[in-house]
């Protein structure tokens, strides 16, 4: 697996783009599911920092160890 990405390292929270998609494996649902975005220079944020990722958060999820 090869990752191809643009990223700002000035700034890690600033935007990204992949030309692919999130799956690696052709005929897979999210394999070029990123390419329209990259295909029209747009770019998604990434959430790096936490008080970035706790205030944009959807939703949260609690790990917890076996019983």
């Amino acid at each position: 697996m090869l990752a191809r990405y643009a990223f700002d390292v000035d700034d890690w929270n600033n935007l990204w783009a992949v030309f692919h998609g999130v799956s690696g494996r052709r005929g897979r649902p999210h394999h070029a599911d990123e390419n329209p975005g990259w295909s029209a220079c747009l770019a998604a944020p990434m959430h790096y920092t936490w008080p970035l990722i706790e205030r944009e958060a959807r939703t949260t999820q609690t790990l917890l160890p076996p019983s």
